[in-house]
């Protein structure tokens, strides 16, 4: 049968409307199968925020504790005192610590035990240099009286915190636990050497391999204790900058590390080594410790 045009010219139209309703149907169908892109910042930055190792120490009279644990992206933080302060953020897990002897009392003890129960501490620190006439001052025997009543609390406790871990107050200590049953959870370390990256994980090995117990590093800094001014100060901030660069990536790397966290001073032996300069800005160590 012969079609006309008119005919002709109907079908046409029918079919490229035919045709752009189906192409319109398959650009909704591809839209409604797009998945939104999901926002990551902030998911970079709570993993930043609960890095596992990584931690800061500051008094509790530092006004601003709040936004410096913020500002370093620190997981953990200790005071050197037994109770938390409240400004602390609720995402900065607090270590309580007992300075020294007279700091194990019954409240402090009852105390804690409530903060264990709630969930809100969950390790001790035992007693901070007690082998310094500056500091605790403790006899080893002092301490060995003293820790059941550490024990008492039921939370992982560390080894005192000597100025000198693989000494000879240390190795009198873990001798003296290790044949009384005491439990000693993990050794913690202080370390104010120079810049030698190399030496101090070697005294970490060394500390480990002499006790077989996990480490927490409480305090470190590249110091220079013959220096009586900042100008003095033979280590200068690029050096401290190097020694961090291959030091805190092996911290992470390091099964036995468990916690570390930097010393922030600004005292003249490690002005260089300081997170924040007087005007509390991060200085470039801050920065490199913070963005770590």
């Amino acid at each position: 049968m012969k079609l006309s045009n008119l005919t002709y010219l109907g079908l046409f139209i029918i079919t490229v409307l035919t045709i752009g309703c189906a192409d319109k149907a398959k650009e909704k169908n591809a839209l409604d199968n797009v998945v939104p892109k999901e926002n990551t910042s902030n998911k970079i930055n709570q993993v930043q925020k609960k890095d596992k190792k990584k931690g800061i120490a500051y008094a509790k009279k530092t006004v601003d504790l709040s936004r410096r644990t913020d500002e370093l992206n620190a997981a953990w933080m200790y005071s050197w005192g037994s109770l938390p302060n409240d400004k602390i953020p609720k995402e900065i897990e607090f270590v309580p610590m007992f300075w020294g002897g007279n700091s194990v009392n019954d409240n402090n003890i009852s105390r804690l035990k409530e903060l264990k129960n709630k969930g809100d501490v969950n390790y001790i620190l035992a007693f901070n240099e007690p082998d310094s006439k500056k500091q605790a001052n403790m006899t080893v025997d002092e301490v060995i009286a003293l820790w059941p009543r550490l024990e008492e609390i039921g939370l992982p406790l560390s080894s005192p915190g000597a100025v000198h871990p693989d000494k000879e107050w240390m190795i009198e200590f873990m001798h003296k636990a290790d044949s009384l049953k005491l439990r000693v959870d993990f050794v913690t370390v202080h370390h104010y050497g120079g810049a030698n990256a190399e030496g101090f994980l070697n005294k970490l090995q060394r500390v480990h391999e002499m006790y077989n117990k996990p480490i927490w590093i409480t305090e470190f800094a590249v110091a220079d204790w013959d220096a009586k001014t900042a100008d003095e100060n033979k280590h200068s901030e690029d050096d401290v900058l190097d020694f961090m660069k291959i030091v805190l990536p092996k911290l992470e790397e390091l099964s036995y590390i468990e916690k570390y966290a930097w010393f922030d001073g600004r005292r003249a032996p490690y002005i260089t080594s300081s997170l924040y300069d007087e005007n509390l800005k991060l200085t470039k160590v801050g920065e490199f410790y913070s963005k770590f």
